[in-house]
């Protein structure tokens, strides 16, 4: 074989290998780390349980009902492993221990006709 080809070769092989190891972070699915103790102690600190939620309920929903509470990081509406069909409560993740606060304030409101609990998690 021709040296020059070679090299040419061998160019383009490591031109390649830069651009999957660039573009890999992108598409590499990430393995899940758990939060550290304390770590989960400030995300219970401004998160919320919220029982007695509509079987049928929106993540969306439950969004818009905590909207003047402050900004919602997360939402999570637990599933029954078996059945797929969601658990009656959910878990409501805010930006701030104070908007969590605030979101106390909604214990016993209604909500898709139901009166729902909200107490800190």
């Amino acid at each position: 074989m021709c040296p020059q080809f070679d090299q040419e070769i061998a160019a383009e092989t490591l031109k390649l290998k830069q651009i999957q190891q660039k573009y890999s972070m992108y598409t590499a699915p990430q393995k899940y780390v758990p939060p550290t103790a304390e770590e989960q102690r400030e995300i219970d600190s401004r998160s919320v349980h919220m029982s007695n939620v509509d079987w049928n309920s929106t993540v969306e929903e439950i969004e818009k009902f905590f909207y003047g509470c402050g900004e919602i990081k997360r939402v999570t509406i637990p599933k029954d492993k078996f059945t797929g069909r969601q658990k009656n409560f959910a878990f409501i993740e805010f930006d701030s221990p104070k908007s969590a606060s605030m979101a106390l304030l909604m214990d016993k409101s209604e909500f898709r006709n139901r009166f729902v609990t909200v107490v800190a998690k």
